[in-house]
C-alpha cells in the first residue's frame, strides 16, 4: 500500500491558489502529479526548476503535517474503538 496506510487523500490548501495560478498548466499538472505520487507512496520529486523546488518544499511540509495529524487522530479513534468494544472487566 505504500506510505499513505490506508489515507483517502492529500489536502489542498486555498493558500496556494495565487501561486498556483501564476504557473503554466504543464507545471500545474508536474505539481498534480508530484503531490498525488508523493502523498500515495511516499516518493519525493526532483524538480530542476527553482521556483518549483521551492514550492514543492512548502507543500511537502504541509502533506507531511497532515499524515502526522491523521496517524494521531486514526490511533485515538483505535483506541476508543477497542475501549468500547474491549471493556477490561
Amino acid at each position: 500500500m505504500g506510505k499513505n496506510k490506508g489515507k483517502p487523500g492529500v489536502m489542498l490548501y486555498f493558500e496556494l491558489c495565487d501561486t498556483v495560478q501564476m504557473m503554466t498548466q504543464s507545471e500545474k499538472g508536474d505539481l498534480l502529479d508530484a503531490i498525488l505520487t508523493y502523498g500515495r507512496s511516499g516518493v519525493e520529486p526532483t524538480f530542476s526548476d527553482r521556483a518549483m523546488a521551492m514550492l514543492w518544499s512548502r507543500i511537502r511540509l504541509d502533506i507531511q503535517r497532515d499524515d502526522q495529524r491523521y496517524e494521531e487522530v486514526r490511533a485515538r479513534r483505535a483506541a476508543a474503538a477497542n475501549k468500547r468494544w474491549h471493556p477490561e472487566t
